[in-house]
């Protein structure tokens, strides 16, 4: 879901990562971004600082 929100569409669903971030456990996200790895040709670190800018940006990094 992260991918088809973010990299694969043009303009980011903002939305659905807030989603995905606020809403799903530590070992979850963890999974979530190992698996990320297959289908982007970028990690998630890269991913959300090419997707989302701001405060945004920073809280996704934080976490």
């Amino acid at each position: 879901a992260l991918y088809d929100a973010g990299v694969k569409r043009k303009g980011t669903d903002v939305t659905t990562w807030i989603s995905i971030f606020s809403e799903r456990s530590v070992p979850h996200l963890q999974k979530v971004f190992e698996r990320y790895k297959r289908y982007s040709p970028y990690d998630i670190k890269e991913s959300i600082r090419k997707e989302v800018k701001g405060d945004t940006e920073k809280t996704f990094l934080t976490l």
